[in-house]
């Protein structure tokens, strides 16, 4: 996809990842809220940012394009020893990307 960066998450990032989860939530079924449910402030998301780039395990890269985040990938695990090899992922990309590769970039970028 043309002009796309796939980058990791910044803290810088938590007022343009609320706005883009709280679209997603309005935009489709498939998003674990559903609209108007997401009530937290910027300075929450960015200490959830915060605690994932502290993390060992955890990772949220996003898919940016002029300087607007369309979509994101975030993959969790826990510290315990027998979840180690597991993680769950969440994936959610604008529906106007859809069909252009976003989620191909998102995936192979979390795979490295």
């Amino acid at each position: 996809m043309e002009n796309v960066r796939i980058r990791e998450i910044k803290i810088a990032d938590a007022k343009k990842i609320l706005s883009l989860c709280r679209r997603l939530d309005e935009e489709t079924e498939f998003m674990m809220l559903e609209p108007n449910e997401r009530n937290i402030t910027v300075d929450e998301q960015g200490k959830q940012i915060q605690d994932i780039l502290d993390s060992k395990h955890s990772t949220i890269l996003v898919a940016e394009k002029n300087d607007d985040l369309i979509g994101y990938v975030g993959a969790y695990r826990e510290n315990f020893n027998r979840c180690r090899y597991s993680a769950y992922v969440v994936t959610g990309i604008l529906t106007s990307y859809h069909g252009q590769g976003i989620g191909t970039l998102l995936f192979n970028a979390l795979e490295k």
